[in-house]
């Protein structure tokens, strides 16, 4: 949060820096400022019309925004010109999820974690997906993968709990709400804010 003055400040002391231009529309962001973040990362696409960073991040504003198709046509523009970016399937599939097209965006987590194995949003929304499709063994396979490459990952123990419920395993659905409790309680007011993409 703290970052956003000396962001403002590098964008305005070198307004052709790209790179500056798009940390402050990250900034805006996370603060909640979708709209003059767009700003901002539009300003960065004028700068350097060849960075997939700056279309996959305008791409989480239209998501942030509920704007999907928008969204979907700047990750496809990310991995048009980097067709390895992870982050960017990943994101992809969480507006192809949004959409109710739970297959297009498995297909997405799948090629997330095929470029990026270490990537726990991929696992954890995959698991999502695999949960809405009631297929709770799936998800729960992916929760467990999450867990183990980010073991903060606190949301990833509560849906793993409620899959575990949903198959009536109690008494691990229990150790995994104890667990998340535990977890986000150790993270403090940063454990609220957890990547959902």
């Amino acid at each position: 949060m703290e970052s956003t003055p000396i962001f403002t400040t590098t964008s305005v002391e070198n307004p052709n820096h790209a790179l500056a231009r798009l940390g402050v529309a990250d900034c805006l962001q996370a603060n909640g400022h979708a709209n003059m973040a767009l700003e901002g990362d539009g300003t960065a696409f004028e700068l350097d019309p060849k960075s997939p960073k700056a279309f996959n991040n305008r791409g989480n504003l239209y998501r942030q925004k509920g704007d999907l198709d928008r969204a979907i046509r700047d990750y496809n523009r990310a991995l048009a010109l980097s067709p390895s970016y992870a982050m960017a399937y990943n994101n992809r599939g969480s507006a192809f999820r949004a959409k109710g097209d739970l297959d297009r965006a498995i297909q997405d987590y799948d090629l997330a974690i095929v470029f990026d194995p270490t990537l726990a949003a991929a696992f954890y929304n995959r698991g999502n997906a695999y949960g809405t499709k009631g297929d709770l063994d799936r998800a729960i396979r992916d929760y467990d993968q999450a867990i183990l490459l980010d073991p903060k990952m606190h949301i990833a123990f509560y849906n793993r709990g409620v899959a575990r419920r949903r198959l009536g395993l109690s008494v691990l659905a229990e150790a995994d709400f104890a667990a998340y409790f535990q977890t986000a309680s150790t993270l403090g007011a940063q454990g609220i804010f957890i990547q959902n993409a």
